[in-house]
């Protein structure tokens, strides 16, 4: 009984879950959230709120940088008709689009990991509140 106590001050996760601090894990769901696994995978490992939340909604923006770049593909289809502009789209908006990913997948993990705080994104806070509350 007194070895269980001392565990779980030693821990610090008494409500259950993976044993790693909140906003190390909301870092890590934010910049691995083009992958959507990894979010996913500490959405169903920890049972805290906060966590949970922070974890779906960066596998949310996750989607939707998935959604963007096949809408690019798209477009990339359609235009095989036209080369030049077919190449200025393969050259110029594939980059672009991973570029701004990637920037937007580090700046959220870092307001994850700084602030203790939810963070809201404009579009996909409002749908990830809607569907989990």
């Amino acid at each position: 009984m007194a070895i269980e106590k001392e565990n779980k001050k030693v821990s610090g996760n008494t409500t259950g879950g993976l044993d790693v601090e909140s906003n190390i894990l909301n870092a890590i769901s934010y910049l691995f959230s083009f992958g959507v696994i990894i979010p996913l995978l500490i959405y169903f490992l920890d049972k805290r709120r906060d966590v949970r939340l922070e974890a779906i909604q960066a596998a949310a923006l996750g989607v939707a940088g998935w959604v963007v770049i096949a809408l690019i593909s798209i477009l990339s289809l359609i235009s095989v008709a036209i080369p030049f502009i077919r190449s200025i789209i393969v050259v110029c908006l594939y980059p672009l689009a991973f570029l701004v990913i990637a920037v937007l997948d580090v700046y959220y993990a870092y307001i994850a990991y700084s602030k203790k705080t939810h963070i809201e994104i404009p579009v996909i806070s409002n749908l990830v509140k809607q569907h989990i509350h």
